[in-house]
């Protein structure tokens, strides 16, 4: 059976990282958080980050999306910056499937901010430049309402048949 790759992106604060992790946890699926590299993390496989480094910094997707294809099933998680669309794009091109997860932004806030972890500009900044450009169009993404006043988060396993059905399955 050929490898999945799949980007996790969109809204801040609507359960991106959660998401991913279970499908670590419960499918076995490498997950790369993106944001690895800027807490100075291991990644959990040291050549896909030497894929991502190299990838980026020449703007070759493909040279990332076939390291992937050869350690397995992968996940994305990355809140990218809206410049990194072409490079997204590229991913695409090279089989990586897209999800978006979008939902109420006023629940997005307060889950973003109750982590305690960044502040609100940094939200309204993401927000503002999600905003400025239809994203998930741009990158060909299935776009998912995940999280609802409540806060109210769509179960994993909607989001799991979601996803799967992207692969054709």
């Amino acid at each position: 059976m050929p490898q999945k790759l799949l980007l996790v992106a969109g809204v801040p604060g609507t359960g991106k990282t959660t998401f991913c992790q279970c499908l670590q946890r419960n499918e076995g699926w490498i997950h790369l958080d993106i944001d690895w590299l800027d807490r100075s993390k291991p990644w959990p496989n040291e050549q896909l980050r030497q894929s991502w480094c190299q990838a980026i910094s020449t703007n070759s997707a493909a040279i990332f999306s076939e390291a992937c294809k050869r350690t397995g099933n992968v996940v994305i998680d990355w809140g990218f910056p809206v410049r990194c669309i072409s490079f997204v794009q590229g991913l695409t091109s090279h089989g990586v499937k897209v999800l978006w997860f979008d939902g109420d932004v006023e629940e997005a806030k307060r889950v973003f901010i109750g982590r305690g972890t960044v502040c609100v500009e940094a939200f309204e900044r993401q927000m503002s430049d999600l905003t400025s450009t239809d994203v998930p169009s741009a990158i060909g993404a299935k776009v998912l309402r995940v999280l609802e006043k409540g806060p109210e988060f769509m179960p994993y396993g909607q989001i799991n048949g979601e996803m799967l059905g992207l692969f054709g399955e």
